[in-house]
């Protein structure tokens, strides 16, 4: 079984402090503005991403059945 802990799951966690970091020497506003829009956008897609995620299981559940 694999770490939880990978290389890319580290590598994605470091850009993930560096980029607000970067974005608050620039303007001190710009992480906020910029956990807004990230909030906005999961907001729009989690919705969408579950019935997406129900309907390819129903589908394979429905290829797998023997009738």
């Amino acid at each position: 079984m694999r770490s939880p802990l990978d290389t890319s799951t580290l590598v994605l966690a470091a850009v993930a402090v560096i980029l607000p970091i970067v974005a608050y020497l620039k303007h001190p506003g710009l992480p906020v503005l910029g956990a807004e829009n990230g909030f906005s956008t999961l907001a729009f897609v989690i919705l969408r991403m579950v019935v997406a995620l129900l309907l390819a299981g129903l589908m394979q559940v429905r290829r797998a059945a023997p009738w």
